[in-house]
């Protein structure tokens, strides 16, 4: 699945979209999936986190928190506007 990967591109607009994606490929594979971007500590990141969210009914601070557990270079650059995520989020779920 391709979304633009740039400072201009807003990623949680596509939420929805990638949250079915996941879902439709854990369930054919092995239940690993690979998300990535160009440095996976932000959009990569940001479609996990909308997915943990859904999934799971998580809190935007305990999604996040469990990815940093996983990928500790894990960013949020609140000065991009694409990148707002906790603003972002609140008004995707």
């Amino acid at each position: 699945m391709k979304i633009r990967d740039d400072d201009e591109s807003n990623v949680t607009i596509h939420i929805a979209k990638t949250n079915k994606f996941i879902t439709k490929a854990l369930e054919k594979a092995s239940g690993k999936i690979l998300v990535y971007s160009n440095q996976g500590n932000c959009r990569a990141a940001a479609v996990i986190l909308g997915y943990l969210m859904n999934k799971f009914q998580l809190q935007y601070d305990a999604a996040f928190a469990l990815v940093k557990r996983k990928k500790k270079t894990v960013e949020i650059r609140e000065s991009n506007p694409s990148t707002k995520y906790p603003n972002n989020f609140c008004l995707v779920f």
